[in-house]
């Protein structure tokens, strides 16, 4: 049996092809093809969604075009930024050694021309998958033409300029929807007599098969005014037992995502504060890496023969407790003002604020622990899933990494409000942005702030919506991830101003659309009265007025 199965994205537009590779793959055991898709954008969809394979196979031969999620280059260059860590692998059908050298300044890791041999194909992505590098350069068409190709290729510029807008009004037409299925299928094949038209003129002129322009620079501005990770050597992922002991476990699939995505770094790039982000990058890291830890212990203790629920309760604490200590003392030293049991005591207070402010916000805890635990299988949408499923597993790394952030976001809250002023803290734990305590106090009330507005807004929103809003990581950044689940019970429950938010968003949905019903009733009636009725009227006297001019000017002539 093989250790592990490297799982594979494949982008590529012809459908036949697509089957073809999925079913030479198929014979291959440690290949196993996750997801395939027609372009690009379902690609970014499906790693948004937590979907984090182990190579992508890309098709080069895409139309090219200036959204950066459509062209291929950009494509690859916008990837690589977001998500460095997985390796992409190109095919194309027609390159020459121009292309490759290009290709490989974006830092793409193999490449090989559309229909080479399956053998080679394996041996390549097998190569990419381990961390290395392959390139077929052989057989490439060379990039200087000869003199008989640069007149064939002067005669038949005309010819191939048409062809070219001819596949671009096929690729128009085939994207409608509204075809018919005989006529798309007649659209498809005419489109692969224009493109293998095309391919044979660039053969025989020596032109490029494709010109790769210079690539505009992505902005990776972020439009909010929240700290930002500074640039700064990101620290390595620990060896942890779970992840280590049995790796085709589940589990250890897990937690080895988890650790690979908080090596990326972890950049707050959502729109709202966390007190995390009062800290260096580093700290960041390492107060993750001591939640990891300390979940791990939580893990093993966590047993069928109890009551499940106070054991997930128990877990949380002891998790936040063990983490607010190690955390503490790793960084500060002086234990004669401040000892282990006194912040022990210190946690105990706390824990009550804790548990209502942030614990409520770590969801679908139980359902978690027991399926890193036991592997049990995880209920989606009132649907089990197997506990090796892609999307129990996807599931189970985003209530993970929205487990983890809580957690190190209830460690800093005891710090921020107890230890703030420690001066130690200002300048070795704290962002520079932060070193004094105006800043200190002010990113505090940004935090109580937050606190106000999900208490009064944006969590009985979601429960009156149905949602759940998640913190998980992707690529090197903190992002929201909405998921769906029944909160009936919840909305039952709700109070005070929490319920008035539930019931002032259900008058909104019934009176704005009448209301923009009314408003748009009012608008055409003004529109009909100033054009039917104003109008008209001001024509009929410029009328009266043109044919009093006229009459006076025949007056004049008829005197003469």
């Amino acid at each position: 049996m093989i250790e592990k199965q490297i799982e594979l994205f494949i982008i590529d537009r012809d459908p036949i092809f697509r089957l073809g590779l999925c079913t030479a793959l198929s014979y291959y055991e440690d290949f196993q093809v996750v997801i395939q898709e027609k372009d690009t954008e379902d690609i970014f969809r499906q790693l948004e969604e937590g979907f984090m394979p182990d190579l992508i196979l890309i098709e080069w031969d895409f139309p090219e075009q200036e959204d950066s999620r459509l062209n291929p280059l950009l494509f690859c260059q916008e990837l690589q930024q977001e998500y460095p860590q997985i390796p992409l692998f190109l095919l194309a059908a027609n390159w020459n050694k121009t292309e490759v050298v290009k290709a490989k300044a974006l830092g793409i890791q193999g490449f090989c021309l559309k229909g080479l041999n399956i053998e080679n194909l394996i041996y390549g992505l097998r190569k990419v998958a381990a961390g290395e590098t392959y390139w077929q350069e052989k057989n490439l068409p060379v990039d200087d033409p000869n003199l008989l190709q640069q007149a064939f290729a002067g005669l038949s510029r005309t010819g191939a300029e048409t062809i070219d807008s001819d596949l671009s009004e096929l690729e128009q037409l085939l994207d409608s929807k509204s075809l018919s299925l005989l006529k798309r299928l007649l659209l498809s094949g005419r489109k692969r007599e224009l493109a293998s038209a095309r391919w044979l003129i660039k053969r025989l002129s020596g032109e490029s098969a494709q010109t790769i322009p210079d690539l505009p620079k992505v902005d990776s501005s972020v439009n909010k005014a929240l700290p930002e990770a500074k640039k700064t050597e990101l620290l390595p992922p620990p060896q942890i037992a779970i992840a280590t002991i049995n790796t085709d476990s589940v589990t250890a699939k897990v937690f080895n995502r988890l650790l690979n995505d908080i090596s990326q770094g972890i950049n707050n790039q959502t729109d709202i504060w966390l007190e995390i982000d009062i800290l260096l990058p580093q700290s960041k890291q390492r107060l993750f890496y001591l939640i990891v830890e300390n979940l791990e212990k939580a893990i093993f203790e966590f047993t069928k023969d109890q009551d499940q629920i106070l054991q997930t309760e128990q877990s949380l604490y002891e998790v936040w407790q063990r983490s607010t200590c190690n955390f503490f003392f790793q960084n500060y030293q002086n234990s004669f003002d401040i000892d282990y049991d006194t912040l022990l005591d210190l946690c105990d207070r706390e824990y009550k604020f804790i548990q209502q402010s942030i614990f409520h916000r770590i969801y679908f805890a139980q359902e978690l622990l027991a399926y890193l635990s036991w592997e049990e299988s995880l209920t989606i949408n009132f649907v089990p899933y197997r506990a090796d499923s892609p999307e129990a597993i996807m599931r189970a790394v985003n209530l993970l990494h929205n487990f983890v952030i809580q957690m190190a976001n209830g460690v800093m809250a005891v710090i921020l409000n107890y230890f703030s002023d420690l001066d130690i803290f200002k300048y070795q734990l704290f962002d520079p942005k932060y070193n004094n305590s105006r800043k200190i106090a002010r990113f505090r009330n940004e935090i109580s702030w937050r606190y106000r507005q999900e208490q009064y807004w944006f969590i009985p929103r979601n429960i009156f919506e149905s949602c759940y809003q998640l913190l998980v990581l992707r690529g090197g950044r903190i992002k929201q991830y909405q998921i769906t689940a029944p909160r009936d019970q919840e909305l039952d429950q709700l109070e005070g101003l929490a319920w008035t938010t539930t019931i002032a968003l259900e008058l909104r949905d019934a009176i704005a659309p009448r209301l923009r019903s009314a408003i748009a009733l009012v608008g055409n009636g003004l529109v009909f009265t100033l054009t039917q009725v104003v109008g008209k009227g001001i024509g009929l006297i410029v009328k009266g007025i043109i044919q009093g001019i006229n009459s006076t000017i025949r007056d004049q002539n008829k005197r003469r």
